[in-house]
């Protein structure tokens, strides 16, 4: 979906973003076991999680689509 959106990245910013990719994971299952209770809870723990991070990686309004995505799949997979 994002490849479009991303130019031809650098060696350097494509390993950043290999990695900020496990974070995400890292921090969706976080925010699954300990708000398993409040779905609210998951995206609100989730956003504030991760928005200052894709924000220095990728600027603002790459990082809020990249998040409405990863919240879009984390709902779909929770209602399953």
């Amino acid at each position: 979906m994002f490849g479009d959106d991303f130019p031809a990245l650098e060696a350097e910013k494509g390993e950043q973003l290999i990695e900020e990719a496990f974070e995400i994971d890292k921090v969706v299952h976080r925010a699954v076991a300990e708000n398993s209770l409040n779905p609210v809870g998951i995206e609100q723990d989730v956003r504030k999680t991760l928005l200052p991070k894709l924000f220095g990686l990728i600027g603002l309004d790459k990082a809020k689509a990249m998040l409405d995505e990863v919240l879009q799949i984390l709902r779909n997979g929770v209602s399953k």
